[in-house]
């Protein structure tokens, strides 16, 4: 677009006042990155949670993450000067960690469906067995079928 060949033009002219042009004849590749904007950002803790839920897969815990659980991970793990590096560290204290210590205490078991939401200024937890295909007997099956 017009807006992106301006600000490479300003950051050519940047470059040329402050470096040689023997360094400069050196670069390959002037590389322009944009900052990620709340999508992008969305994007990557979706991909983030998705990592914890496979990591603990072998537990048969379904999980679930609330859009304001998303939004405050969002809103605590981006910084604008580090991009999206501090999401990963952001979901390691305020999800990894507080579901460490719920599983240790017996909190969250295996084959359950955990939900984390966002309350009160913090993210919760909330543990529901899952729910088990309810097992249909053979008599049952009999009563059902029409040609009694």
């Amino acid at each position: 677009s017009h807006n992106d060949q301006r600000v490479q033009s300003n950051i050519d002219q940047d470059l040329r006042k402050t470096f040689s042009p023997e360094f400069l004849n050196r670069i390959d590749e002037i590389i322009t990155f944009k900052a990620l904007d709340k999508e992008d950002i969305t994007q990557i803790v979706e991909i983030l949670l998705a990592e914890v839920s496979h990591r603990l897969r072998n537990l048969e815990i379904d999980f679930e993450f609330t859009q304001e659980c998303k939004d405050f991970l969002c809103d605590v793990g981006y910084d604008p000067m580090m991009g999206a590096r501090p999401l990963r560290r952001a979901i390691q204290k305020h999800v990894e960690d507080p579901l460490s210590e719920q599983l240790l205490r017996g909190q969250v078991t295996s084959r359950s469906h955990l939900t984390i939401g966002f309350k009160g200024g913090k993210l919760t937890f909330v543990s529901e067995p899952k729910q088990v295909p309810q097992q249909v007997s053979e008599q049952e099956v009999k009563s059902l079928d029409p040609g009694d």
